[in-house]
């Protein structure tokens, strides 16, 4: 009986062995099948879904990708405004910016010129300066020579274009038209260095006679008394588009002289001016003129924006 139950032993564990070592047929078949079955294609399929499922979790409204998308889009639009700041060419250093009366100084303009000018038409800086004074309607009867002379000297004064400093100055009591409302410069405007000579605020009240009324009972924009105003100077786009003052369909009353000229009053040189659609502005600088003469840059004109914005 014992050497029987040793037989059946051994027999067992010879069996158990021999399956021990063997390679299961089953085994071989799901390793075989599931490394190879998909193709190509269909691989691309699935890596495809993949992608296009962790897309749509990138775009969910999950709190905390929200946030990584805001926080990512507040320092994209941070960077795009300090871009669009250190291309417009300035510092906050005064008198050291593009635009600051410093730089404008420097730039030859109507002042440096007239003389010369003048002297053409055979005509000094005072005969020149009363021909200023008078509108081309009058002009035209009392001394049409003198017309002539002083429109041939205001065709000789070269156009702006988009790398032309212009100017426009507005009241105190308009700047948020151009800080919070978003307006251009447009209508009557002049060159930065065409304008140079005016100084004070009553040089310019004088100079760009900003006495004229804006309606029909005197109201004025600006006053004498004012305690300073605005100067925007800027480059745009469009300024090669600026029309010459000189012979405008339906002008303007008095102070308005449609010779091409401001006619300063009290001594002051005019200047030449323009008129425009709403500037294209590419870059400019807003100055609080105080009653001395005194600049204050106030506002910068924002690219990203649009528009003019307080510093």
């Amino acid at each position: 009986m014992l050497h029987f139950l040793i037989q059946i032993l051994v027999i067992f564990l010879t069996w158990l062995t021999t399956f021990a070592n063997a390679t299961p047929l089953i085994q071989k078949v799901v390793l075989t099948n599931y490394s190879y079955s998909f193709p190509t294609t269909e691989n691309q399929k699935l890596e495809s879904e993949v992608n296009i499922g962790v897309l749509n979790f990138a775009r969910s409204g999950i709190p905390e990708n929200s946030f990584s998308q805001k926080s990512t889009s507040w320092d994209s639009f941070v960077l795009k405004k300090m871009r669009a700041r250190m291309s417009v060419g300035y510092v906050n250093a005064p008198g050291n910016s593009l635009f600051s009366k410093s730089t404008i100084d420097g730039i030859n303009g109507f002042i440096d010129n007239v003389a010369s000018l003048a002297t053409q038409q055979g005509l000094n800086l005072t005969t020149f300066k009363a021909l200023q004074l008078k509108a081309a309607s009058e002009l035209a009867l009392t001394n049409p020579q003198g017309l002539s002379k002083i429109i041939s000297i205001r065709n000789s004064i070269p156009n702006p274009d988009a790398g032309t400093i212009m100017q426009k100055v507005i009241p105190l009591n308009k700047i948020d038209d151009f800080t919070v409302k978003g307006y251009k410069p447009r209508g009557f405007v002049t060159t930065a260095a065409n304008s140079k000579h005016l100084n004070t605020y009553e040089e310019i009240y004088d100079g760009m006679r900003l006495d004229y009324s804006i309606d029909n009972v005197g109201t004025q924009a600006f006053n004498s008394t004012d305690n300073g105003c605005y100067v925007i100077r800027f480059k745009a786009t469009n300024s090669n588009q600026a029309t010459s003052a000189v012979n405008l369909p339906d002008p303007d009353p008095f102070p308005y002289t449609n010779h091409g000229f401001t006619s300063g009053r009290n001594g002051k040189l005019g200047v030449p001016e323009w008129k425009m659609s709403d500037a294209e502005i590419t870059e400019g600088i807003i100055y609080l003129k105080q009653v001395d003469g005194t600049e204050i840059e106030y506002a910068v004109f924002d690219k990203i924006l649009n528009k003019f914005v307080i510093k």
